[in-house]
């Protein structure tokens, strides 16, 4: 969800979600320059906030869930600067950024 309000420039408020499971989420998000609001059970992405490049690395629990790989990278499509991201736990996990390729992404 924060990543296509991402995506879209648009605003998004999470309610009633434990904080720890979207944790490492919610910090590649911030670090791509996506400002999060709010209290400690209230995640929040503002619009306006300008995309930057992050490196991430796919881990078991509790590194970067390989299952928001996907979301990310289509995220960081919009960043400014060259973002890598490594997959640790499925070799073909990548089978989406071909899909992306042929949407025009500079992948």
């Amino acid at each position: 969800m924060m990543a296509a309000a991402a995506i879209t420039g648009g605003d998004v408020t999470i309610t009633n979600a434990p904080i720890g499971a979207s944790r490492q989420g919610s910090n590649k998000a911030a670090r791509s320059g996506r400002r999060g609001r709010g209290e400690r059970q209230r995640p929040s992405r503002r619009a306006g906030d300008k995309l930057k490049s992050v490196e991430l690395r796919t881990l078991p629990y509790p590194g970067f869930p390989t299952d928001l790989q996907a979301q990310m990278m289509a995220m960081l499509t919009q960043a400014d600067g060259t973002s890598v991201i490594t997959e640790t736990n499925f070799e073909n996990r990548f089978m989406h950024a071909q899909e992306l390729a042929r949407m025009g992404a500079d992948i």
